[in-house]
C-alpha cells in the first residue's frame, strides 16, 4: 500500500511540474507574441521623426494587453453560479482572442469549488484553442446536468481536428494541449471526449461530477 502511495505522490508530483513546465512556456510565448512585440514597435516609432504618436498608442495597447495578461494569470473568482461566471470567461476570451462565443445555458447547478474552477478553466482553454489551433471566431458553449454530472460542450466554426496528430486510440492531440487537460478531468473522475463534425467545426465535450 505504501509503495502505490508512493507511485501516486510520484505522479502527481511529475504531473504538478509538467503543468507548471507548460504554463510558463505559455506565458512566455504569450509575452513574447503580444507584449514585447508591441513594445519593440514602441521603440521603433520613437526612432523616427513622426513617430510620437504612433508610439503612444503602441504603448497604450501594450498596457491594456498587459493588464489582460495579468488578469488572465489571476484565478476565476466563484462569486455566483455558472450564469454569473461563464459569462465572465466568455468576455474575459473574446477581449483577448476575438473568439464570440453563443451561451446555451440549460442548467445552472451547484457544484463544488474545484469542480466549478476546473470547469471553468476547461471553457477557458478550450475557447482559446478555438482562436489558436483550430483557426475558427465563433463558439457555442452547452452546459447541461444531472442529479449527479455535469456537461459542457464547445462546438466551433473552425475546420476540424488534425486527425493525422491524434494518437492511435487515445482522444489526445499533443499540441493541442488536451493530455494536460484531459489529466485535469480524470483527476476529478470526469471524461473528455471530441469529434469532427460535418461539413466543418469540431466538438469538446467535458463530463465532470457535481461533487469532487
Amino acid at each position: 500500500m505504501t509503495d502505490r502511495s508512493s507511485r501516486m505522490d510520484e505522479e502527481l508530483a511529475r504531473a504538478l511540474v509538467e503543468v507548471e513546465s507548460r504554463e510558463r512556456r505559455r506565458m512566455a510565448e504569450v509575452l513574447h507574441d503580444d507584449l514585447l512585440q508591441l513594445l519593440a514597435a514602441a521603440r521603433l516609432a520613437l526612432a523616427t521623426t513622426d513617430g510620437q504618436d504612433r508610439a503612444s498608442n503602441l504603448l497604450e495597447s501594450a498596457i491594456r494587453r498587459g493588464r489582460q495578461i495579468c488578469r488572465g494569470m489571476e484565478p476565476t473568482p466563484l462569486v455566483g453560479g455558472l450564469d454569473e461566471t461563464l459569462p465572465r470567461v466568455l468576455d474575459a476570451v473574446y477581449e483577448s482572442h476575438r473568439v464570440q462565443t453563443r451561451l446555451n445555458l440549460l442548467a445552472s447547478p451547484r457544484l463544488s469549488p474545484i469542480v466549478h474552477d476546473i470547469l471553468l478553466s476547461c471553457a477557458a482553454e478550450l475557447l482559446v484553442n478555438v482562436a489558436r489551433h483550430a483557426e475558427g471566431s465563433e463558439a457555442r458553449l452547452t452546459v447541461e446536468a444531472t442529479n449527479h454530472w455535469v456537461t459542457m460542450r464547445i462546438d466551433d466554426d473552425g475546420p476540424g481536428f488534425d486527425l493525422s496528430r491524434v494518437q492511435p486510440g487515445a482522444h489526445r492531440l499533443g499540441g493541442m494541449g488536451f493530455p494536460a487537460l484531459e489529466r485535469r478531468i480524470r483527476a476529478l473522475s470526469g471524461g473528455l471526449d471530441w469529434w469532427n463534425r460535418q461539413p466543418k467545426g469540431a466538438s469538446v465535450m467535458v463530463c465532470l461530477p457535481r461533487e469532487a
